[in-house]
């Protein structure tokens, strides 16, 4: 909680609607970052004020999308060489409407085409993880099953937008930030579990892969 600065307007539901659009835009205005997805749902209402905040965001900003925001994917009118987009399997074959067979057997070839498609950097989760702007391409090989856990995927997210934040482009952010992630969840299994592995043991080993 120390890290929520501000309390959204929520509609019935709990959801955060259109009415905190001017309040994120112009909070945007001061930041060379966003990160976007974890936690929100996919209530109607959020996600339409996820695809206008990403669709008005200034043209200078990075995003990270991930998580329910990777469903509005096929609705943006904006396409920046600056975006992320950091879906697993299942996140992929349902934004692109292909089967999930097709992007098991062929993820490379899925990935860049898409990424290519979208002028954007693709971190397709899977084993390994794909990292691609459709012309350079990395494999991220560390990890563990112990990762596979729901708040896992939002630390990556937020590990990539730190380090867009810091200055890196989206392609090196990306793959950079794979493999802290993987390193960090590596190291806490050598001493301790995969069955004990949460999403905040992951923050907690990052300072021992610095």
């Amino acid at each position: 909680p120390e890290v929520i600065f501000h309390k959204a307007k929520t509609n019935s539901a709990g959801s955060m609607n259109l009415d905190n659009l001017e309040l994120i835009l112009q909070r945007l205005d001061k930041a060379n970052t966003l990160v976007i997805g974890p936690g929100i749902g996919n209530d109607p209402d959020v996600l339409e004020l996820t695809k206008e905040i990403i669709n008005n965001a200034p043209p200078f900003i990075n995003i990270v999308i991930d998580a329910d925001a990777l469903r509005i994917i096929p609705e943006l009118s904006y396409r920046s060489n600056k975006m992320i987009l950091t879906p697993h399997i299942i996140e992929f074959s349902r934004m692109f409407d292909l089967p999930m067979i097709d992007v098991q057997r062929k993820s490379l070839h899925f990935a860049k085409e898409k990424a290519k498609e979208l002028n954007s950097v693709i971190l397709l989760k899977s084993v390994p993880s794909i990292i691609t702007d459709g012309m350079q391409s990395f494999f991220n090989i560390g990890g563990n099953p112990g990762m596979a856990s729901g708040g896992s995927g939002d630390v990556l997210s937020g590990i990539i937008g730190a380090l867009m934040a810091q200055g890196l482009d989206s392609i090196d952010a990306a793959s950079v930030g794979a493999f802290l992630h993987s390193k960090a969840g590596d190291l806490y299994v050598e001493k301790y579990s995969q069955q004990s592995l949460s999403p905040s043991n992951l923050i907690d080993y990052l300072k021992f892969v610095f």
